[in-house]
């Protein structure tokens, strides 16, 4: 059976799982390649957010082979942040690579297999991916530095300030 992943704007890597101790990195991974491959009768991915990371990820799902993508987005538009130009090319493109897009729903729950909307729609997914928001949610406020706005701030490395990596080089005594 398949669970739901959920994926965050922030997200840990493990250069080397015996470190950190990162087993469940390798296993998310390998379920994302799998549902990219297409592997298993109803490999599908359902990405929960359509904003500009959530149409990123479904076009490289799509470009990975995923047999379905269907991208779900709670206001009236995909992609609103863009520009109207950027928007039409990217909701072209997200046309052309046969990617669904369902918007104004509301997620009514997440099971093993679909996305179930509020609306009584079901959308079948073996893979789900909750990419909504473009800023820390509010128990990653409480437990990474943020910024006013709310994102999550990081070094010109893209790590997160005052959090040690997993790295060698980070966590070696000296």
């Amino acid at each position: 059976m398949m669970w739901p992943l959920w994926i965050s704007a922030v997200t840990a890597r493990c250069r080397d799982p015996r470190l950190c101790r990162a087993w469940h990195c390798d296993q998310a991974a390998g379920r994302l390649y799998r549902t990219a491959a297409g592997d298993g009768p109803t490999a599908a991915a359902a990405l929960i957010g359509g904003g500009v990371a959530g149409a990123e990820i479904a076009l490289a799902l799509r470009h990975r082979g995923a047999r379905a993508v269907t991208l779900i987005e709670a206001g009236p538009v995909a992609v609103a942040t863009l520009r109207p130009r950027s928007r039409r090319h990217m909701m072209q493109a997200l046309e052309g690579a046969g990617i669904g897009v369902v918007t104004q729903a509301r997620i009514a729950a997440v099971e093993p297999d679909a996305v179930l909307l509020a609306d009584g729609s079901r959308i079948a997914s073996a893979l789900t991916l909750g990419i909504a928001g473009a800023r820390a949610h509010g128990w990653m406020a409480r437990t990474l530095p943020v910024d006013g706005a709310g994102f999550v701030r990081v070094m010109p490395t893209l790590q997160v300030e005052g959090i040690r990596t997993c790295s060698r080089r980070a966590t070696a005594r000296r």
